[in-house]
C-alpha cells in the first residue's frame, strides 16, 4: 500500500513538470536534432513543432487525473 502512494504522488509530480515544460519542449528538441552532434543524418532548419505543446499538456494533464484516482482508490481501499 506504501508503495501505490509513493508511486501516484511520483505520476501526478511527473505530470505537473510535464505541464510547466511543454512550452520549451519543440525547442528544446529540435535543438537536439539540430546540433552538430546529432544522431541524425537530417536537418530541420526551419521546422519548430508548436503543435505539440497541447499534445504534451494534455499528457500531463491526464497523468496528473491518473494520479488522483491511483489516490481515490487507494483512499477507499
Amino acid at each position: 500500500m506504501m508503495k501505490e502512494k509513493k508511486s501516484s504522488t511520483k505520476f501526478f509530480i511527473a505530470g505537473l513538470i510535464i505541464i510547466l515544460l511543454a512550452p520549451f519542449l519543440p525547442d528544446f528538441l529540435m535543438d537536439i536534432i539540430n546540433s552538430d552532434y546529432s544522431i541524425f543524418s537530417y536537418k530541420y532548419v526551419d521546422i519548430r513543432l508548436p503543435e505539440i505543446i497541447p499534445s504534451v499538456r494534455m499528457f500531463g494533464i491526464g497523468l496528473a487525473v491518473w494520479s488522483f484516482i491511483l489516490k481515490l482508490k487507494e483512499d477507499q481501499s
